[in-house]
């Protein structure tokens, strides 16, 4: 491998945009010495993280718990288009018939929703979410989400 040349400056407007993928490594390298720092959008993170649950407060997160009980799980979450105004995802949740207790839901492939993208604890973040079983006739419920913001 070869290593270029730190006496060569290229503007930030010729060198492609970083990409990021939910396999990045946590660590970052440091910059070469000469080469100009490029400022980067920090991905939108799931509300913010509370005590007691599980995927708020990160970016695409593979399981999503509310810690209250099972009917807030949604787990094998797998996103497409995170980022965006909205994103959506496929995951395993207990559905429940209308006429059916809670207690006696079956886990079932879910639609997962998250919207509302703004600021969450200062960082960008989805601020609405909910999940529904289209299988069973359910349509997003987008007044009924949850506030995943915490205020």
């Amino acid at each position: 491998m070869t290593s270029a040349s730190s006496d060569v400056s290229v503007p930030a407007s010729a060198t492609p945009a970083p990409v990021t993928s939910e396999h990045t490594p946590s660590h970052k390298a440091a910059a070469p010495t000469g080469s100009s720092r490029r400022a980067t959008t920090a991905a939108p993170v799931l509300g913010s993280a509370s005590t007691g649950t599980k995927g708020y407060g990160t970016a695409r997160p593979g399981q999503i718990d509310g810690g209250r009980d099972s009917s807030g799980i949604v787990s094998d979450v797998q996103w497409s288009n995170w980022g965006a105004a909205r994103a959506s995802g496929t995951g395993m949740a207990t559905y429940a018939a209308p006429d059916q207790p809670a207690a006696e839901g079956k886990s079932e492939k879910a639609t997962v929703l998250a919207f509302d993208l703004g600021q969450c604890g200062g960082k960008p973040a989805y601020r609405k979410l909910t999940w529904y079983f289209p299988q069973h006739g359910e349509k997003p419920n987008e007044a009924a989400a949850l506030d995943i913001c915490g205020g």
